[in-house]
């Protein structure tokens, strides 16, 4: 995870961040909530790090585009298969 090296171990944490990363990738209000459960479990459980940032990068798209993709990890769009209808 982002070059995190330690010894933690917790299922559940990692539980949602791969639900985070593929299940919900291209749900952002599910994937957010994932997110935010891996955070709870990290901080207010085991408290164990705190994250520091999260980016976010606001997307406006047209009706009309058609097979725009974002990365898993958001903050990649890959055009490669973009169409106007």
């Amino acid at each position: 995870m982002f070059n995190l090296e330690s010894d933690y171990h917790n299922t559940n944490f990692w539980k949602q961040i791969g639900l985070a990363c593929s299940t919900y990738a291209t749900n952002p209000k599910k994937r957010l909530k994932a997110l935010i459960n891996a955070e709870k479990q990290l901080i207010q459980k085991d408290d164990f790090a705190a994250p520091l940032y999260q980016a976010e990068v606001p997307y406006l798209l047209k009706s009309k585009v058609d097979g725009f993709q974002l990365s898993p990890y958001g903050n990649v769009a890959y055009y490669w298969n973009v169409k106007i209808k």
